[in-house]
């Protein structure tokens, strides 16, 4: 999938509702997209990227992304606790 098809779609997602939308994410997660941004979420070093990443993973509505979400929310709390949590 190429930037400006992942563009694309994600503007797409905002503008739509119902059957449109479930296509749009079916695509986005067949394309591997989700999957990328799953691992960013907890995987990137940056803790720009991995909030980056959970944002557009909330924007897209992946019922595949809940988990990672979960995850990185659990983590971010932990950090912020530790006093290591970065804010940009």
């Amino acid at each position: 999938m190429t930037e400006s098809n992942r563009a694309s779609l994600l503007k797409a997602l905002a503008s739509t509702d119902g059957e449109e939308q479930r296509r749009i994410r079916e695509a986005l997660e067949e394309y591997g997209f989700v999957a990328r941004q799953n691992a960013a979420v907890l995987l990137a070093a940056d803790p720009y990227d991995r909030t980056s990443a959970a944002r557009m993973l909330g924007d897209i509505q992946s019922q595949s992304a809940l988990p990672f979400l979960l995850e990185h929310f659990m983590t971010a709390n932990r950090s912020s606790e530790s006093g290591s949590f970065e804010y940009r």
